[in-house]
């Protein structure tokens, strides 16, 4: 494979990637953005090469297709780390790189002379990321986890199935990817880090805190009301929310209280509306009582079964509602919108004398295009041109970095962001979450808000049905958790001298983040041509709900749409059941949604400090949660097959499952990847011999047999407490985990409290905000801010005053003009 052509921010950045699957995604991205990624393995490849599927089915570690997803634009070199000459060739690369992304346990890369510290010994510009289950601290360091333990201890699990069976995990290894964009935020806040301190740092990223921050409205619901949020499978608490059968299949509908009237009117055009017309019906807080729900309900599924998904997807794209396909992985390989966008490329593979068809990638930045895919490498394909040949990355190196000298010690550090301006201009929760990132880590970032419109607030603004004051802005779940240390200014740029106040934000501003569709924000004027002719340098970042091109560029959806476009619904859950809602909550706001723009903004930033340009940054949302159920999708795509719901189950672990333990809705994970494993689970049973037994003495066997298996393990964890089985199997070095639910994880859960994980702060009309911390600690970076969110226009007239200019008297003119708030 030949070397790429100078493309992508961060060209010139080369990254030592010996990652396992909880990094193997953060490395691709970083190779997208054009560093030149060199992934180390031993003489006998990556284990990654063994993972299913394969092309063909057949098995061979060069035809991998989960490989070949995880490691496109990559170069492969071999190295025996055991031996003295291995550690000192990748002492040499590690001297002359940038990033280094590793995931072994805690000690294992420090045993082998490889540790942060030895390595910082001879490069102290490196940044050495760590991804590991539990972090490099705490009383979990050493626990074995996975996907499906990480699911379960993170909360993620107990919310995710239906109420009457075990909890179920979502398709895709979610919490795997969980992993991999929190280090990959992390290695680029580091790289922005190092322009002005010269120096590196060690990034500690643990797995287990990357998975609660997706819990949504879990957390503050709990805190303000004790409501332990449980999984509910297709039961629905809004009205026409949910999944409905329509006559080829199924829909997934978001019916939001300000489009009630939109859509009883199309019901209505169809004369299948009944009552709903009614005046009672337009009281958002009456739809939702018991009795309601089952009328309105009863209605919907009516219309929903008389119609075809594509009817029905059109029908609600015409008129802005919120109505997606449940698809499967064949319906994304023919999606018109996908087909229309060039999603697929074919990218040539001489060794199997063919061409497979890749994703492109989600993100999309105006001056610096990121990398087109190229095949991932054969197992050391570039040793001669790396080890042998000296090869030498291309040193760009900013004006800034050449200033910056290493400079103190941690303690005298700011915050990575301090003196960048933000400007934020979005909705819902998933661009707020970009602003939340830079705000922790320093950023001024100030939220505009309309009183008029409700902008930015939006829906995340609206109190719950449990809010003391349910007309207040101020008790917004969603929006108190994604606004910390953020300013929020009310101007009504309904008027036109609201919208020159903008305009004057815009011009103080180095970066702006939109959400809305491409026909609301050209009707505001808002577009980057118009943007750069106010602020030729700025940086504006767009998170489309599916892209601002295609034939549904102006589709409106939620990010629960979204997981049933993606394919994740359809590959999660039971066989023996309808599909379901992958998770009780709208995953892709807190995983895809905002961590592929924030990836393409911190590159986009690293790139200005060097150049001094700003940038255009877009990274579509239904493209972004594709990109996590890629596999899946590959696998059809290549072999024809189609992803089924496998429940827990995966075909390189058994047992690989969710067990019932003593005590109500209690549950332990538990996962077995090798035969030492499975003989250490069946001593840690009670049943030295049962590895023997025919049925179970092979992992082929074992998964032949699962059901008779989970029946023996089920026997054995019944009688004991999730958290004696977790106890009991982790100190036998198997991988095990409590299904935790909110209360565990804010209350007795002594790893997140060892490591300090749980944000708390006073806020004067909700009481006492608890929010999760990030996934990653910095080592030459303070703690992110615990700063509270603000009041609905609380800084109006600081924005306006201290930071635009305007005289006392001329704010209060405009606010009684109704232009400020």
């Amino acid at each position: 494979m030949e070397n790429q052509a100078p493309s992508g921010p961060l060209y010139g950045i080369r990254v030592l990637d010996l990652a396992g699957p909880p990094g193997q995604y953060c490395t691709k991205l970083l190779a997208q953005l054009g560093a030149g990624v060199i992934k180390v393995e031993p003489p006998a490849g990556d284990p990654g090469r063994r993972l299913p599927p394969f092309f063909h089915n057949s098995v061979d570690p060069q035809k991998s297709l989960h490989w070949f997803y995880y490691n496109t634009n990559k170069r492969s070199i071999t190295l025996d780390l055991t031996t003295s000459e291995g550690v000192s060739k990748l002492k040499y690369l590690a001297a002359r790189s940038d990033i280094l992304v590793e995931t072994q346990r805690p000690g294992l890369m420090e045993e082998a002379g490889l540790g942060y510290a030895d390595l910082r010994r001879v490069n102290s510009r490196l940044i050495y990321v760590s991804v590991t289950p539990f972090g490099q601290t705490g009383p979990w360091r050493e626990f074995k986890s996975c996907d499906l333990v990480a699911s379960a201890l993170g909360g993620l699990l107990y919310v995710c199935g239906w109420p009457d069976r075990a909890p179920v995990r979502m398709a895709g290894d979610q919490s795997l990817h969980l992993a991999s964009l929190h280090g990959l935020a992390a290695a680029l806040i580091a790289l922005y880090q190092r322009q002005f301190t010269g120096l590196g740092q060690h990034v500690d990223v643990s797995m287990h805190e990357c998975v609660p921050a997706t819990l949504m409205s879990t957390i503050p619901s709990y805190v303000e009301t004790g409501e332990i949020s449980k999984r509910k499978g297709n039961d629905r608490t809004l009205a026409a929310n949910g999944l409905f059968p329509c006559a080829d299949g199924f829909v997934d509908v978001r019916l939001r209280n300000h489009r009630w009237g939109d859509f009883v009117a199309w019901l209505d055009s169809e004369n299948m509306a009944g009552d709903l017309a009614e005046d009672k019906w337009k009281d958002p807080w009456y739809r939702i009582e018991p009795d309601s729900l089952k009328h309105i309900d009863a209605a919907v599924a009516n219309f929903m079964r008389s119609k075809r998904r594509q009817e029905l997807y059109d029908g609600g794209v015409k008129r802005g509602l919120e109505v997606a396909p449940i698809n499967t992985a064949a319906d994304i390989a023919h999606d018109p919108q996908l087909i229309a966008r060039n999603f697929f490329v074919d990218v040539w593979h001489e060794e199997l004398h063919t061409a497979l068809p890749y994703m492109r990638s989600v993100l999309k930045l105006s001056e610096t295009p990121v990398v087109a895919p190229a095949r991932a490498p054969l197992i050391g394909e570039h040793n001669d041109e790396i080890l042998k040949n000296g090869d030498q990355p291309a040193q760009v190196t900013s004006p800034a970095e050449k200033r910056a000298e290493p400079v103190g010690s941690s303690d005298t550090f700011s915050l990575p962001f301090t003196g960048l301006r933000v400007l934020e201009f979005t909705s819902a929760v998933a661009g707020p979450y970009v602003g939340k990132v830079l705000a922790d880590y320093g950023a001024r970032v100030i939220v505009v808000e309309s009183r008029a419109t409700r902008k930015t607030g939006g829906m995340a603004r609206e109190p719950g049905p449990r809010a003391s004051d349910r007309t207040s802005l101020n008790l917004g779940h969603l929006y108190n958790k994604v606004a910390t240390n953020k300013m929020s200014v009310n101007i009504n740029m309904t008027k036109p001298k609201g919208f020159e106040l903008f305009k004057k934000l815009v011009v103080v501003t180095d970066v702006i983040i939109v959400i809305f569709a491409p026909r609301v924000l050209e009707r505001w004027g808002l577009t980057y041509d118009q943007l750069t002719r106010i602020k030729p340098d700025i940086i504006m970042v767009r998170l489309p709900t599916v892209a601002t091109s295609g034939p549904y560029k102006n589709q409106t959806s939620s990010s629960w749409n979204l997981l049933a476009m993606s394919g994740l619904n359809y590959m999660s859950g039971y066989p023996d059941r309808l599909p379901v809602s992958a998770c009780r909550y709208s995953y892709p706001d807190e995983s895809s949604s905002p961590f592929h723009p924030l990836a393409a903004l911190l590159a986009a930033l690293y790139w200005k400090t060097k150049t001094g340009r700003g940038q255009y940054v877009e990274a579509s949302q239904y493209e972004g949660i594709l990109a996590l159920a890629g596999p899946g999708i590959l696998e059809y795509m290549v072999n024809g097959q189609l992803p089924g719901r496998q429940v827990n189950r995966c075909p390189g672990a058994a047992p690989h499952g969710v067990y019932r333990c003593l005590g109500e809705d209690r549950w332990c994970a538990i996962a077995a990847f090798s035969e030492d494993e499975w003989g250490r689970l069946c001593m840690a049973l009670g049943q030295p011999d049962l590895d023997k037994s025919p049925e179970f003495g092979s992992l082929a066997e074992r998964l032949k047999h699962e059901d008779a298996l989970d029946r023996v393990i089920e026997s054995w964890t019944s009688q004991r407490t999730a958290e004696e089985v977790m106890g009991i199997l982790q100190a036998a070095g198997i991988a095990a985990g409590v299904v935790q639910d909110v209360n565990d994880l804010l209350n007795k859960d002594p790893q997140l409290r060892a490591r300090r994980y749980w944000k708390e702060v006073a806020h004067p009309e909700a009481g006492k905000l608890i929010g999760a911390g990030w996934g990653f600690k910095l080592s030459l970076a303070p703690e992110p801010l615990n700063g509270r969110p603000p009041l609905f226009g609380e800084h109006t007239d600081h924005v306006a005053g201290s930071i635009l200019g305007i005289p006392e008297g001329e704010i209060n003119d405009l606010i009684v003009n109704g232009i400020l708030y």
